[in-house]
């Protein structure tokens, strides 16, 4: 699947949008799509039972912990410890949150800060996947969307989503009503 980016200004640590602003779609020489001037909420912050929870392993491999993390364009990837072999790799944090959330969500909850913005493009966050519908034909329907490196999921205007991801929307519209 090709990934989708959403971009949107949290609430912190960077300033709040103007209120007047509407979104705009800004395409990128990789492909990938952005919105500029949305919104979306800052991550939250892991308990620490959520942080002993987690199994270390990402798919079929265990891994002890997360070492590191670095930007690759657009992406981060994660500095992985694994277990067996003992060896050290650098991983797509997509990968990451896909198979070990919980670990990933722990790993930011200790960093300075928190997980950290995209240096080349701080308003931009990459959709993991859409989670759910509210609103209905009078009323602007949202999509619910889990967002990479993100603790909690935020309703986001149907709308903006159609102009950012149509593809990846139409997919899950079609899949959620039952039509392939």
């Amino acid at each position: 699947m090709a990934e989708d980016y959403y971009t949107s200004s949290p609430a912190s640590p960077s300033p709040p949008r103007s209120e007047t602003s509407e979104p705009a779609i800004v395409e990128q020489p990789n492909g990938a799509t952005h919105v500029q001037n949305a919104k979306k909420q800052p991550p939250a912050k892991a308990s620490s039972s959520a942080a002993a929870a987690f199994g270390n392993h990402i798919g079929k491999w265990k891994f002890r912990k997360i070492i590191n993390h670095r930007w690759s364009g657009n992406d981060i990837e994660l500095q992985i410890h694994w277990d067996d072999p003992d060896e050290i790799t650098w991983e797509p944090e997509r990968a990451i949150h896909r198979d070990a959330k919980s670990a990933l969500i722990s790993y930011w909850s200790r960093q300075p800060g928190g997980r950290p913005l995209n240096p080349q493009d701080p308003e931009s966050f990459t959709i993991f996947a859409f989670k759910g519908v509210k609103g209905g034909p009078k009323k602007q329907r949202q999509i619910l969307v889990e967002w990479v490196g993100w603790a909690k999921p935020t309703w986001e205007p149907e709308a903006v989503i159609k102009q950012t991801a149509p593809k990846l929307l139409k997919e899950y519209l079609q899949k959620r009503s039952g039509k392939q």
